[in-house]
């Protein structure tokens, strides 16, 4: 389970003193050396587990059962603080009693009666908090009945931390009234404070890296190639879903300002005729989840709001990390209205189909059973690099030496033998070795198979450039030791670099999607500062610089060098930010905690 911080919160300072609170006392009685003994014995028991264990949920377990069975505690548990609605929600537990004692239980963080008792004001303090005799305390009035039925006389809470934050508590109630004495408190706060370790250790998740400088180079290559387009390129997340970029094509295509579109992605789908949409969403739905053999590769109607209606050819592509995740989708939708009213026009009439087809940009032939060009548009020529006066009455194989081993080839084969209609993208290689990329659609007519082509290689090479800006970026960052993050200041949403999270030490599934969870990688000495620069350079719109130190979750210390700059929209309000992060520790040494 993560805990997330709104930004708001992060800039509180919580206080981190572990003495004790709320009852605290002079403990006597002959047992009390033997309770410790057991507790001394439970602690390298616990932390055998924290070392050893991977998984947050396995090692949490294993801390609670030891706290019962070793410890002799009744009952042990641990929660999780949310901060929204400052609720603790129980995470693992034990005891024989443990879940019926809470299962009807509510704890809040609130100044209420519900946020007085051990765990409330454990985390709402960040203290520890102990209670010596749970049936008589006022604190712990909500909760007496049900500890009655347990047996509970005594209680303590001890709140653990993620990145230096009070994120939730360990729980131990006992049988006996006024157990917890200083030496028992002191084992068990030590205890809390290897759970905050440990959950450093394993609470980051691992991104894609990308250099703020290399990506904004392959950024404008593309947009340079995507705006002159006049097909939609269209790029998505997909948890949450926004359109994080599309091209001005857009506008002309819908109908509709791309800033609408920014502000409600739904505006799409929407637009789809309403007998084209469940298939439309569905078949996406299939391909953003992975299901295999799914592809989205669709035609639909779109309705424009002056009601003109256009048949779009929308076909997607994905993009994934290093470990195959799917990090995002984009897309190609473009405008086949033409195609489809040209194709409707060769059922109705023979002659007014050719016409139509000599004035398409598309490519269009028709090849006979021996391979004979009997019909070639001018786009088709154009597309195969010869006058259609020497392809007609021509055979493929005497105008394209070799083109039988082509797939091209083989494809036009199997639409005609098991008359199959094809839809495919393949490139082909023309006598001089030079390559274009093309789009076929064939389907078997009475004279052989008709070939409708459209040239991609434009389509191609934007892709080819988005992708090899990818593969430059993540060389570059990592001889630089350069990482960097990316903050939507709209959402929320944070994404940062491979190699960022390198730097701090971080394994691919251990860091959220918040600026929040980021800063608090930053040293709790440095983080007041680097966020005061951070808001000086939003509020005087400068790019900046700022020399700080990270704290890894095995307890180093990294010096770093941060720089940041933001990007605002035409109204003036500030938009997303940008920032890089550099190693400089080989320069300044490395500090242990």
């Amino acid at each position: 389970m993560r805990v997330g911080l709104p930004f708001a919160t992060f800039m509180l300072s919580i206080n981190g003193e572990t003495s004790a609170e709320g009852g605290k006392a002079e403990i006597a009685g002959s047992d009390e050396s033997g309770r410790v003994s057991r507790l001394e014995s439970t602690l390298g028991r616990v932390n055998q587990a924290l070392v050893r264990l991977r998984s947050r949920e396995e090692m949490l377990e294993r801390v609670c059962d030891a706290m019962v069975e070793y410890g002799g505690y009744i009952i042990s548990w641990m929660g999780w603080l949310n901060p929204r609605t400052h609720i603790v929600v129980p995470a693992v537990f034990s005891g024989q009693v443990a879940e019926e004692y809470l299962s009807a239980m509510r704890i809040t963080v609130d100044e209420d009666a519900l946020g007085k008792g051990p765990t409330g004001s454990a985390l709402r303090e960040g203290k520890t908090f102990v209670c010596n005799d749970f049936q008589s305390d006022e604190r712990t009035r909500p909760w007496w009945d049900a500890g009655k039925v347990a047996g509970i006389r005594s209680s303590a809470a001890f709140p653990f931390r993620s990145k230096g934050v009070v994120c939730g508590t360990l729980n131990v109630y006992s049988n006996e009234p006024k157990v917890f004495g200083e030496k028992e408190v002191s084992i068990l706060e030590e205890i809390a404070v290897d759970i905050s370790v440990a959950l450093d250790r394993i609470d980051e998740e691992m991104l894609r890296a990308q250099s703020v400088k290399t990506h904004a180079e392959g950024e404008e290559r593309f947009r340079g190639f995507a705006e002159a387009a006049e097909q939609v390129f269209w790029i998505s997340s997909l948890h949450p879903e926004l359109i994080l970029y599309v091209n001005p094509a857009f506008e002309r295509l819908w109908g509709r300002p791309v800033s609408d579109l920014y502000r409600n992605p739904r505006i799409w789908t929407d637009s789809i005729y309403i007998d084209d949409r469940a298939r439309v969403t569905e078949g996406y739905s299939n391909w953003t989840l992975g299901i295999p053999g799914s592809r989205y590769d669709v035609e639909y109607r779109l309705v424009k709001p002056d009601g003109d209606i256009r048949w779009i050819a929308d076909h997607g592509f994905v993009l994934r990390s290093e470990g195959n995740r799917i990090l995002q989708v984009g897309g190609i939708a473009e405008d086949i209205t033409d195609r489809k009213e040209a194709l409707a026009k060769l059922q109705r009439s023979e002659k007014r189909y050719r016409q139509a087809l000599d004035n398409m940009m598309e490519g269009c032939m028709i090849i006979g059973f021996d391979w004979t060009y009997l019909y070639v548009n001018d786009a088709a020529a154009r597309h195969g690099r010869q006058s259609k006066e020497k392809l007609i009455g021509h055979t493929m194989m005497e105008m394209y030496p070799g083109v039988e081993e082509s797939e091209v080839f083989a494809r036009y084969r199997d639409c005609m033998l098991e008359s199959i209609p094809q839809k495919f993208e393949s490139k082909f290689v023309f006598l001089d070795g030079t390559t274009n990329w093309y789009e076929f659609i064939v389907n078997p007519v009475p004279e052989g198979i008709f070939v409708l082509s459209l040239d991609i290689t434009d389509r191609k090479r934007v892709l080819e450039a988005l992708m090899e800006s990818e593969e430059t970026l993540r060389e570059a960052q990592s001889l630089a030791r350069l990482g960097n993050w990316r903050f939507d200041l709209l959402t929320n949403k944070f994404t940062c670099s491979d190699e960022l999270l390198r730097i701090l030490e971080l394994s691919p599934d251990e860091f959220g999607d918040t600026f929040e969870e980021f800063l608090c990688m930053i040293h709790i000495d440095d983080r007041a500062y680097v966020v005061s620069v951070y808001k000086k350079s939003i509020e005087d719109r400068v790019s900046t610089h700022v020399s700080h130190r990270v704290l890894l979750r095995n307890g180093s210390i990294k010096s770093v060098v941060q720089q940041f700059t933001t990007f605002y929209d035409s109204s003036g309000r500030p938009v997303r930010s940008v920032g890089t992060v550099q190693d400089v520790t080989s320069r300044e040494g490395t500090w242990e905690r």
